[in-house]
This record gives structure tokens, sequence and C-alpha cells, in this order.
């Protein structure tokens, strides 16, 4: 295995498992086919073979998802609403449940903090275990704090949010992470049922060696430190490290060195770090 592996799984898409989603003319999600039949069903959804279209109107996608949830269909359903738009810095066209933006395969946006320690010439990264009940990834490694961009709070004020609750880390402290720049990808995720289609706002933290993170809300089983070589080692040999926490990852290790740029397959593995 190799990293360009990792790469590839996170990439890896088939839009042929999928009906494209149009709301209004525009192309916005991807569902899967088993959702047809039941959102054919839904006011304001027309089902062809191999698109949805809907209305880019909120109502009616809102109650077309309480119809599904109502039938066991919406996994995971959080109360937590996502803009629904054509890129993060243009106006939404609607909101919607979080887990019903998942399910439909729409385009969302989180943050990602790699949080590392200087020990003389040699850098560590904390590594984080999700909690084995987590409905997505459970038991795999993440970075010491990655979380969902909702609506209503800007990225760094949601850094700092998420900071606080998955690792304790100070807000003063939160806010000295450098943004160091946005990962994308789009996966075929017959594990998770649908199509992530992902965009992740990326921030380097450097944390003191004093400082030991400790998790509040229950989604972190245990924090560790690594040498950042372990980590390159560990994301080259093994699927330990959540799919779109080793794209950021391997982001981190190639900035800073770990990851050497005139490794033959660097450029590639770089490419692998956007979606198409």
């Amino acid at each position: 295995m190799s990293l360009l592996d990792r790469v590839a799984e996170a990439q890896h898409f088939e839009p042929s498992a999928y009906r494209r989603w149009y709301a209004g003319p525009t192309p916005i999600g991807w569902i899967p086919h088993r959702l047809a039949e039941p959102l054919a069903a839904c006011p304001g959804f027309v089902v062809g073979p191999t698109e949805i279209r809907s209305p880019a109107e909120g109502g009616i996608v809102d109650a077309a998802l309480l119809n599904l949830k109502n039938q066991g269909l919406v996994p995971g359903w959080r109360n937590e609403r996502y803009a629904i738009g054509t890129a993060f810095e243009t106006p939404p066209l609607f909101e919607m449940e979080r887990a019903g933006a998942l399910l439909f395969g729409v385009r969302t946006y989180g943050v990602h903090v790699n949080g590392y320690v200087r020990r003389g010439d040699s850098l560590h990264l904390w590594v984080a275990t999700r909690a084995a009940h987590k409905s997505t990834d459970p038991g795999k490694l993440d970075q010491i704090v990655a979380g969902g961009q909702p609506v209503g709070i800007g990225v760094m004020e949601n850094l700092v949010k998420e900071c606080a609750e998955e690792a304790g880390i100070p807000a003063a402290l939160a806010r000295t992470a450098r943004p160091v720049g946005r990962i994308s990808h789009l996966t075929h995720a017959p594990d998770r049922g649908y199509a992530w289609n992902g965009e992740l706002f990326c921030f380097d933290l450097e944390l003191p060696e004093s400082f030991v993170p400790r998790n509040a809300d229950g989604e972190v089983a245990a924090f560790e430190l690594w040498p950042a070589a372990r980590v390159l080692a560990r994301l080259t040999d093994s699927r330990d490290f959540a799919r779109d926490v080793a794209l950021v990852a391997i982001d981190f290790l190639i900035r800073h060195g770990i990851y050497r740029a005139d490794a033959p397959d660097v450029a590639r593995v770089k490419a692998g770090l956007r979606s198409p």
C-alpha cells in the first residue's frame, strides 16, 4: 500500500450508483438509487432514471426529508442545519438538515485541525481515536479536532467551538490556528450509504508540550501523541485513518517535509487532495 492508495480511496466515485440531484436548474447532489421510489412520492420531486429534480426551496426539501426520516431512511438525524449551494462563498440556495445533506450527496464543509508539537527538530501529531459509538467511521483514527460547518457560525468560531468540545483546547490557543488551505473529496462510500462529498478547511495548530487534550463531547475514545514519521508509516501501511482525515494528514506531511518533495509519486499524491 501507499499514500496513493489512500488518495485513490478518498477520490474513488461511481456516478452510476446515484441519480444526479438538480435543485431547480442547478446540479447540487448525488442521491442513492434506493431513495428514488420514496422521493417519487414526495411533493415537488420528479424522479427519472438518471436524475432527480426538485425546486430549490428549503420547505419542499425539508418536507421530503421528514417523510424519509419517518420511514427510517435518514440515519443520524442531527437537528443541525447546513447551507446548500454551489460554493462556500456564494449565497446558499437553501438550508437543510445535516443528515439529509450527507444522504443526498451535497457538498458539505468542515474544519480539520492538525494539532502538532515540536520536540527539538522533530514534529509530533496528536492523533485521536474516534469513539466506538460514532455513526460514521467508529474506531478510526482522526485529527485532534474535526467537525462539520453548520449555518450561523463563522469558520474560525466553529473551529474554536470544536476545539473546546473535542479536545479541551482553550479559545485563546485555538485562535492561533493557522489556515493552510482546503482539501476536497467525492467518495463512493457504500459503507456510509451515500456519496460523500466534502470540502475541508485545514488548519495547523502548534501546541505546547505541556498540553494534553481532553474530550468533552464523548466523540473521542483516546488521544495519542505520535512522531510524524509514525503517522506517515500508518497512512502508508493501513486504512486505520478515516478517508478524509487521511487526506488532511497527508497534506500536513507534505507541507512539513515529512513526506519528501522529491518522492517519485508526490505530484500525484498532491493532485489527489482535491476532487476533480
